[in-house]
């Protein structure tokens, strides 16, 4: 059999680099955390910005590939990593890994059942990927320097992102507005909501290092609040930007600081008003709705329900999505923006899982996502500790008119679960639950901000 010279040179130059990576993957983690983090943009960097929507047929495309692959390949390297530190960790496993694993493993089994069990087993599989990824990087967190390395690794990304994003709105105008409508910014995402949860996620991982800043670096830092705020804006991704500002306030509380908590405050209701009253383009819509109305969704959500209801206790597959319209005439949804297919979003992430898992998938995943959260608000509150509670608080918010946590595909599912190893792994720290090296009992990683806030 005869192959094309392209096709054997390409191979070998992956390969090539394949080996590379995985070298200096093996060597460097927050390599590895670098891959996980930009494998939900490298998806959407493919994204044409045309007039396309999803369609009932849909080709994966080489972003999706590629982010498969990414997770293939840090899902692979987070189990080794595991493995390796065996002799430190000795072997334990953390109780919300252990839930989302059995998540995972019902999720897995839906494929049996599932209304698309094509959809189903990919997007599990990758899950599991992304677990065992978690896994390593919950293992590799086992000192205050790699807690440092982790923060300082996600601020890198971001302001890569960023750079790029902006860079964009100058150079390529044509792909960073978005064709549905021309007042929205998607910079180099695929959607303009994508770009706000990308947004909102960057605010606490700058104000950590804000706070970890000393000198004239600040103003550097500054300078990327600034520009996220502005990409933000002008994305008119309205339920990120008021998560956004729970999230700060949350921020601000824990860290006590009051002055800056009623400024904030005082901004923010100007702010609002300035919105409301001079209806801002990038907030409004072609169809003439007002600000704070749902476009559509409740009529989404409506369906979903009573499809639910049909199958509460298993579901229909895990992320089916909008697939369980497919071929029913119990709702209509003629008129909406929803595509009947297991790739259109249903716009609320919790409704999402309790379709595809019914109540046993629903109450699993609760459960995993929460106890990190309660672990967060029930032990000493630190910068690294108030990051992950800033982080998780607002996706959940999203995740009630959004598809913000699911899995992941999106940049808000990316950054959630790291947020969420963090407040799980400070938690089993502080409580001694694991064998702790010496390093990290012996660094300042649980003083409180109120001990450190002289010397910021």
């Amino acid at each position: 059999m005869a192959y094309e010279p392209y096709i054997v040179f390409g191979s070998i130059i992956a390969i090539v680099l394949g080996v590379l990576a995985f070298y200096f993957s093996w060597k460097k983690f927050e390599l590895l955390i670098v891959l996980f983090t930009l494998s939900s943009w490298v998806a959407s960097a493919f994204y044409a910005n045309a007039a396309e929507w999803i369609s009932d047929v849909i080709a994966t495309g080489p972003g999706g590939y590629i982010r498969g692959v990414m997770l293939l390949f840090v899902g692979l390297l987070g189990l080794i990593t595991y493995i390796k530190r065996i002799p430190e960790h000795k072997g334990k496993i953390s109780i919300h890994l252990i839930v989302l694993f059995l998540f995972l493993l019902f999720s897995f089994a839906s494929t049996f059942y599932s209304i698309d069990s094509s959809t189903t087993f990919i997007r599990t599989s990758l899950f599991i990927a992304l677990f065992f990824f978690l896994l390593g990087l919950s293992s590799w967190l086992d000192s205050e320097e790699n807690f440092k390395i982790l923060m300082n690794t996600l601020f890198n990304v971001i302001v890569f992102l960023l750079v790029v994003n902006l860079i964009a709105l100058f150079v390529w105008p044509s792909r960073a507005w978005w064709w549905n409508t021309s007042s929205r910014l998607i910079g180099l995402w695929s959607h303009p909501n994508e770009l706000g949860g990308f947004s909102m996620i960057a605010y606490p991982i700058i104000l950590w290092k804000l706070y970890a800043t000393k000198g004239n670096a600040k103003y550097l830092v500054y300078v990327t609040l600034g520009i996220n705020f502005l990409l933000h804006v002008l994305s008119g991704s309205r339920t990120s930007l008021l998560a956004s500002a729970v999230g700060i306030i949350f921020w601000l509380v824990l860290q006590r600081s009051w002055v800056k908590l009623f400024a904030l405050t005082f901004i923010f209701v100007i702010g609002g008003f300035v919105v409301t009253q001079l209806s801002l383009a990038s907030f409004g819509r072609d169809d003439g709705t007002s600000l704070f109305q749902l476009s559509e969704r409740d009529i989404i959500w409506e369906g979903a329900i009573i499809l639910a209801k049909e199958k509460p206790i298993i579901g229909y597959g895990y992320a089916v999505e909008s697939k369980i319209f497919a071929n029913q005439n119990k709702f209509e949804t003629e008129g909406t923006f929803l595509n009947l297919n297991s790739q259109q979003p249903l716009h609320n992430g919790f409704l999402s899982i309790f379709v595809g898992g019914g109540m046993i998938g629903f109450f699993l995943w609760m459960i995993a996502i929460g106890l990190p959260i309660l672990f967060a608000f029930t032990s000493k509150f630190s910068l690294y500790k108030i990051y992950a509670i800033a982080t998780m608080i607002p996706i959940l918010i999203s995740n009630i008119v959004e598809s913000a946590i699911t899995g992941y595909l999106s940049p808000t599912d990316v950054f959630f679960w790291i947020a969420w190893v963090v407040a799980g792994k400070l938690f089993v720290l502080e409580n001694k639950t694991e064998v702790p090296t010496k390093s990290i009992m012996d660094s300042n990683i649980f003083i409180t901000p109120k001990d450190i806030a002289p010397n910021v």
